[in-house]
């Protein structure tokens, strides 16, 4: 539909929120979305008046291979934000970058892998973490 419209981004979703049918592997993703907001995609507002306002969302996107969790945009200038979990632990990655064009388009992004990042940072305690309960101990290394 944007395609014949020429409103909205033509580009496929990258996350489709599709909840797993087995009950126990959905209530792990449940729990693994909670953390992830909790370290990844919270944000806090302070106001002169000092209120605060905080806002925790996220999208997600899980098949045999990976978990994709984040926040993808909607708009020019919006901020893209992934944890993505692979079946192949190494092949973890981090993704953050900024849409550039209309409707969320056009986005420029870095990727740095699991092995990038120091061994006790966030990124890597979380995929320690929820890697082995998401995909099973077997699928650790190569």
């Amino acid at each position: 539909m944007a395609a014949s419209t020429m409103l909205g981004n033509p580009a496929a979703e990258m996350m489709l929120n599709n909840w797993p049918t087995d009950r126990r592997k959905h209530s792990l993703v449940r729990r693994c979305l909670k953390d992830a907001v909790d370290k990844f995609f919270t944000t806090y507002f302070d106001y002169a008046n000092g209120e605060r306002e905080v806002i925790a969302w996220c999208d997600f996107g899980l098949d045999d291979e990976e978990l994709i969790i984040g926040q993808e945009p909607a708009y020019q200038y919006e901020h893209l934000n992934l944890v993505v979990l692979r079946r192949r632990k190494e092949l973890s990655y981090r993704q953050q970058g900024v849409a550039w064009g209309a409707w969320g388009s056009d986005i420029a992004s870095n990727i740095r892998l699991y092995k990038d990042y120091r061994y006790a940072s966030k990124f890597t305690k979380f995929v320690d973490r929820w890697h082995p309960l998401i995909f099973g101990d077997d699928h650790a290394s190569n």
